[in-house]
């Protein structure tokens, strides 16, 4: 969801990629899926890649969402400029509404994180 919403959202100001520790799929969960494209965008080919394979760059931001995975994120990515950290909740295996209101949180988070940055 953040990819693809940070994507829309910021343009084509930033690279944006999405990664994590563990938890590999090929695409995003249907549910998550369906719920993008309710805001019209398509994240159906996303992969999620592992965040060791950006352990050499330097990275303008990193963002976390769990708690569980922010002393393995900083441990692992040392070129970074900025790292946030926003707790939310995984919906999976929730209810539609679950995954909306994510996705909504995350919107939300992302607009504010890019008009404080004048961006």
């Amino acid at each position: 969801m953040g990819e693809g919403l940070f994507r829309q959202i910021a343009g084509d100001r930033f690279e944006v990629a999405s990664a994590g520790i563990d938890g590999y799929w090929n695409t995003a969960q249907p549910a998550t899926i369906a719920t993008m494209k309710e805001k019209d965008i398509d994240i159906s080919r996303h992969v999620c890649r592992n965040i060791s394979e950006f352990s050499g760059e330097t990275l303008e931001a990193v963002f976390t969402l769990d708690s569980s995975v922010e002393a393995e994120t900083n441990k692992t990515l040392k070129h970074v400029k900025e790292f946030i950290h926003w707790e939310i909740p995984d919906p999976y295996m929730g209810t539609v509404e679950s995954y909306r209101r994510v996705r909504n949180d995350i919107e939300n988070r992302i607009t504010k994180w890019l008009e404080k940055r004048g961006k």
